[in-house]
């Protein structure tokens, strides 16, 4: 399943992007549909910091982001990084106790609080004080009380905004009455973003491989995360005791598990598993081609004395569709993967050791013997080699994909 989200610039009286605002958009359609406020702004950080990345939405500037009073009272915006948000509260929430007490928290923790479509009301007091910016509408604000508004503000570290700029001449109005940011249509529509849904399993999966790409391997640490997830752990135990591994007395704990697999080990497990969660009936044949690929690229890392790195290269074989199964570019979905940065470098095209081996896997897969050949020659192993190791790998792959 594919999901959305727009953002929409928001640039400094020099036009240059200071901050984006993060939107929800339940399709690709760029409007926002009805739905509920809670799920709306859950739906944008789910779907902002865990699938498409916040890097990819504001290549690292703050991202404001609507809050309902219900959400500010469950606390959610302490889940967030203060320093990549600004927490903008909707005109909806009434300023009680309660309200101005999370307020405070908030401001205390380090985070910028905003209030949007801003208009002066009496008993706004106290979350006027809390606030960094006030976003004015210049839709529904006119002539005198754009500026009035400003006058009002007693605070003068509070930075105005002027939402809904349609026209130069609104522009232009607003830089003269000392706002300091500007959003609208004038300068950019929302621009919609999307990403493949990744699987819960799979978010705890891409945990564990950025846990693992540490040096030292936690045993306590690693089984505490897979622990969280029932089928994660069903799969692990499944996976140790499957017949493959010839273990002559059954596993029947995780730490156990873990300890007998040693690191290496794990992270091609924790491979297989999140590239299998990925997958959907149209992408299955992606997954067994890049399992085999995975078990292909190892036999030939240590054919050719690479012992070193072929779980690393299991790895970066399992990755080698990942730009197919997201329907992303190659560059934008390796971005979270705890790759080491020779293997990125191979994934997305420079010459090195990496990309030979990968080279070779694709003719074969191919069936360029010329290219082949080549390939062979540079890496020193037979093609004779090659088509047994070839073998052997499907082999392996079709006990696996049965499992």
């Amino acid at each position: 399943m594919e999901v959305f989200v727009a953002r929409q610039p928001i640039l400094n009286t020099n036009k240059s992007v200071a901050y984006y605002e993060l939107l929800f958009r339940a399709n690709k359609e760029n409007y926002y549909s009805e739905v509920d406020g809670d799920k709306a702004t859950l739906d944008v950080i789910t779907n902002s910091f865990t699938l498409i990345g916040m890097k990819n939405l504001t290549n690292g500037k703050r991202a404001f982001i609507n809050f309902t009073e219900s959400l500010l009272l469950n606390e959610t915006a302490l889940l967030l990084p203060k320093d990549k948000v600004v927490i903008e509260i909707l005109e909806t929430v009434t300023p009680t106790d309660k309200i101005i007490e999370c307020c405070k928290k908030l401001k205390a923790r380090g985070y910028q609080i905003a209030l949007d479509d801003f208009v002066f009301r009496p008993g706004y007091e106290a979350l006027i004080e809390l606030a960094d910016y006030i976003k004015v509408d210049f839709l529904i604000t006119k002539g005198e009380e754009r500026k009035n508004i400003i006058k009002k503000i007693s605070n003068k570290n509070i930075k105005f905004l002027a939402e809904k700029v349609e026209t130069i001449e609104d522009f232009n109005e607003a830089v003269n009455l000392g706002y300091t940011y500007f959003q609208g249509y004038f300068f950019s529509k929302p621009t919609i973003l999307s990403a493949k849904e990744m699987p819960t399993s799979n978010l705890y999966s891409f945990e564990l491989l950025k846990f693992l790409k540490e040096d030292t391997f936690r045993v306590d640490d690693i089984e505490n995360v897979i622990k969280k997830n029932v089928a994660l752990s069903y799969k692990l135990l499944k996976y140790i005791n499957s017949a493959s591994l010839g273990l002559r007395a059954e596993v029947k704990s995780i730490k156990q598990a873990l300890i007998l697999m040693g690191k290496k080990e794990l992270m091609k497990w924790i491979a297989l598993v999140t590239i299998r969660d990925f997958t959907d009936n149209s992408s299955e044949a992606v997954m067994d081609i890049s399992i085999v690929r995975a078990k292909f690229g190892e036999a030939i890392a240590e054919k050719i004395n690479f012992k070193s790195r072929a779980s690393e290269i299991f790895i970066m074989e399992m990755f080698s569709n990942i730009d197919v199964l997201l329907n992303q570019p190659m560059e934008q979905a390796l971005v979270d993967l705890p790759l080491a940065d020779d293997i990125k470098a191979a994934l997305l095209g420079e010459e090195n050791i990496f990309k030979f081996i990968n080279d070779l896997i694709f003719y074969y897969e191919n069936g360029d013997l010329r290219m082949l050949s080549e390939c062979s020659r540079r890496l020193n192993i037979s093609e004779k080699d090659i088509s047994e190791l070839y073998t052997q790998s499907l082999e392996w792959a079709t006990n696996i994909m049965n499992q």
